[in-house]
């Protein structure tokens, strides 16, 4: 694994950790939601949402979940909370 920094306007010098041969796309740093930048936030959302939605029935109540709220969640606009 390698540390490749990660430019932010709340930490210019904190390095994030990348597998090597891993994902392209850059890791995000697990911190408060009120502390990311808004394109942050909203990407996360998206993507979180965008997985709630390719989720079957089956692996939705495996999670033991409620199939009403995760189709409630997916289609939330990336800007609600």
């Amino acid at each position: 694994m390698t540390v490749v920094p990660f430019p932010s306007p709340m930490s210019p010098s904190r390095p994030v950790r990348r597998s090597v041969g891993g994902s392209r796309r850059a890791a995000v740093p697990a911190v408060s939601p009120s502390a990311l930048p808004w394109p942050v936030l909203w990407l996360r959302r998206w993507r979180g949402r965008r997985e709630l939605a390719t989720l079957d029935l089956d692996q939705i109540r495996d999670a033991d979940l409620d199939p009403f709220e995760v189709r409630r969640e997916a289609m939330k606009p990336i800007w609600r909370a």
